[in-house]
């Protein structure tokens, strides 16, 4: 599922404009939920590549992690359609003993409308017999702790030129109390059930990444995950190969030679002051000893 262009109405769930957010079920990882965002910008804003295990992803956030052939077949927003077992709860409606069922007309179409009672819970589905009997009505009446809880989801369904029937519109609404709670309405714009789709869209290459974004591997740990590069997957630019090659780098850098030792004797640009000291100073002492001759004589 690629959501190339989302925005929200609320505060911290905005995935930004032109910004595609992706959702792939067993793209290079069989088992997985691959899961990343790609954002535009110069340089483009880099976002990690995760792999999940689909039973213990959080709802909200992967909302378009779903199986999209069951869309309209039940009574719910989309982010719960991972979580409703689609058949077996027709196999168990169909089946239970008090259900009742009868026929009705819907929009000057006949219908098949079931309908069951439980726990003080009301629900109806209506078949429509000109919509090969799908359902495009699903009615939930009950009990939300001291609030009338109401949850209606009606579905428009449309026919492809290859006589493929899918549902262009869906519109879920819940209610408290008689006032509208939360409303969801989707919208499919083109649907095509006859147009191969190359495989190499479910890879790497074909989610069209940005360079640097790191791949979270399941089976690595964090500071060998590579990234993506260049169109490839580059182990070279894993957080533990930078590492190591910043230290090898420190290993081969030229050491600085021995420390020359300090000389015992004056620089030559010295000598001349030194020697010149010296001799005043043998020159003082000659005079000093000739003074005393003088003295002793006298």
């Amino acid at each position: 599922m690629d959501v190339f262009d989302q925005v929200s109405d609320k505060p911290g769930n905005d995935i930004g404009t032109q910004g595609r957010h992706i959702t792939c079920r067993n793209c290079e990882r069989p088992n997985y939920t691959l899961v990343t965002r790609v954002l535009p910008g110069k340089p483009a804003v880099t976002c990690q590549v995760e792999f999940h295990d689909p039973k213990k992803q959080v709802t909200e956030y992967y909302v378009t992690d779903m199986d999209w052939r069951l869309l309209g077949l039940c009574n719910t927003r989309l982010s719960l359609y991972r979580k409703v077992p689609v058949a077996p709860s027709y196999r168990e409606l169909m089946t239970d003993m008090g259900l009742s069922t009868s026929q009705q007309d819907r929009n000057g179409c006949r219908c098949l409308v079931t309908a069951i009672e439980k726990n003080g819970c009301k629900s109806n589905i209506w078949f429509s017999q000109g919509e090969q009997f799908n359902p495009v009505l699903h009615t939930f009446e009950g009990q939300l702790g001291d609030k009338a809880a109401r949850q209606t989801t009606e579905v428009k369904w449309k026919q492809t030129a290859g006589k493929h029937l899918y549902p262009e519109r869906i519109k879920h609404t819940e209610t408290h109390d008689g006032k509208l709670h939360y409303e969801e309405i989707v919208t499919v714009q083109a649907a095509d059930f006859v147009t191969p789709i190359d495989p190499s869209v479910f890879t790497f290459a074909g989610l069209e990444l940005n360079d640097d974004q790191q791949l979270a591997f399941p089976e690595l740990q964090p500071g060998d995950w590579p990234v993506w590069k260049d169109g490839r997957v580059d182990p070279s630019r894993s957080n533990r190969a930078k590492e190591k090659e910043a230290q090898d780098a420190q290993k081969g850098a030229v050491q600085p030679g021995p420390v020359a030792p300090v000389a015992a004797y004056p620089v030559q640009s010295s000598t001349p002051l030194i020697v010149g000291l010296v001799s005043g100073g043998m020159s003082v002492t000659a005079l000093g000893l000739a003074a005393i001759y003088r003295r002793r004589k006298g």
